[in-house]
């Protein structure tokens, strides 16, 4: 028996043109990396301190998962894994080119031939910020990372976190 999903709006179409893509290249998909698994509470504690608490995950969707853990709404450090694509590496040249590509970007070598850095708005209305997020892909998944303390970028905890998770990230 099969069941109707009504959908309506962009949320809608979207969840539509995913579902049919699905169907159309079949169900053998490579198991999503747990965000939870590549970036852990004792690598946070290890990079920011102690204090840090798994937070809810409040993006689960079908091609995004997050993890976060916060000590407070001024120090936390979060990641974002997306995929499966093609080719994850590719994913964030593509996003660098498109979205970055008026932004001051900073090459990370370390993280893939095209990982990187870059500043830029997080939020929006009065509490809004410039802060900076590390961007890599690896294998069929590609990563937006940021730790934040006071406030403010953790430039140093975001690198040591970033290169945890791409280590662990699969092929």
């Amino acid at each position: 028996m099969r069941k109707v999903v009504r959908a309506t709006g962009l949320v809608g179409v979207t969840l539509l043109l995913a579902l049919a893509w699905r169907a159309a290249v079949g169900t053998a998909q490579p198991a999503r990396p747990d965000p939870c698994r590549l970036l852990t509470a004792q690598d946070v504690t290890g990079a920011l301190g102690a204090g840090y608490r798994k937070a809810q995950q409040e993006v689960a969707a079908l091609t995004t998962q997050a993890c976060a853990y916060m000590k407070g709404p001024e120090n936390y450090a979060e990641v974002l894994v997306f995929g499966p694509v093609e080719d994850g590496n590719a994913a964030v040249r593509q996003q660098r080119e498109f979205f970055d590509k008026n932004r001051k970007v900073t090459p990370l070598p370390s993280l893939g031939s095209n990982g990187y850095y870059v500043i830029g708005p997080v939020g929006i209305g009065p509490g809004k910020k410039e802060l900076i997020t590390v961007k890599f892909g690896k294998g069929r998944w590609w990563v937006h990372l940021r730790a934040v303390t006071g406030g403010k970028s953790n430039i140093d905890a975001s690198l040591k976190l970033a290169a945890i998770v791409y280590a662990r990230l699969p092929n």
